[in-house]
């Protein structure tokens, strides 16, 4: 009950955002409705709502003033985390490349011994939609940060989820430049399939390599060299 709970609160923080940074319905700097209005939009309860304000506010995306509401603070690149990740102007693409490289792999095979069943079908399920959405041509940026998000949940290590906003940006960028068709789309699905074989079967080795693999194809398709970062 607990984990459901936790789950829907996640779930809200993710609508919210999306109707923050993609459907533009709050600006930066907008007063939120009412906490009975905005959980009436949202169709959740006010606790869920309140538990998912909390996971924004330490986001950084919104802030609450007291006496006045809760504000619109900042445009998060990352949605689902309570962690605010580095200032990313300030962020090298190759050093978050190489972190992601080092991390991802030791990740994904933590999660093939630790993963729930149930963690293991969200996974499952993010990837059906991100394959549909890349069938279909559409953006699948928000459900990409949220599959490799899931993943590192699933190794149950704390600072592997406070980390991870820490290579959110590359993930983002190499998903922006793999386009929407082609070899890399099949790329990415067959590897998206691997890894999750991997964690069904909770192969650790095979979910190292199939996330190795999946990083590697990250960094040439952002015009690197994979050997450079060895």
């Amino acid at each position: 009950m607990k984990e459901d709970k936790k789950l829907l609160s996640e779930g809200t923080a993710a609508r919210l955002t999306e109707m923050i940074t993609e459907k533009k319905q709050f600006k930066v700097g907008d007063r939120l409705p009412s906490e009975s209005e905005l959980a009436g939009m949202l169709g959740v309860s006010r606790n869920t709502l309140r538990e998912a304000v909390k996971m924004l506010v330490a986001q950084g995306l919104l802030v609450i003033k007291r006496g006045n509401g809760t504000f619109v603070e900042d445009i998060a690149p990352i949605t689902g985390s309570d962690v605010q990740g580095p200032d990313w102007k300030k962020v090298k693409l190759k050093e978050l490349l190489e972190l992601r490289l080092m991390l991802e792999p030791m990740i994904a095979a933590k999660a093939a011994e630790r993963a729930t069943e149930r963690e293991i079908s969200a996974i499952r399920e993010c990837g059906w939609v991100i394959e549909d959405k890349m069938a279909a041509g559409q953006d699948r940026i928000s459900e990409e940060l949220r599959f490799h998000e899931l993943i590192t949940e699933a190794a149950h290590n704390s600072l592997f989820s406070q980390l991870m906003p820490t290579i959110f940006e590359a993930i983002q960028a190499s998903t922006e430049k793999a386009g929407k068709t082609g070899k890399l789309v099949r790329d990415t699905m067959a590897d998206h399939a691997l890894l999750i074989d991997a964690l069904e079967t909770h192969d650790p080795s095979c979910a190292e390599l199939a996330m190795r693999m999946h990083v590697v194809k990250a960094i040439a398709v952002l015009g690197y060299d994979a050997g450079d970062f060895k």
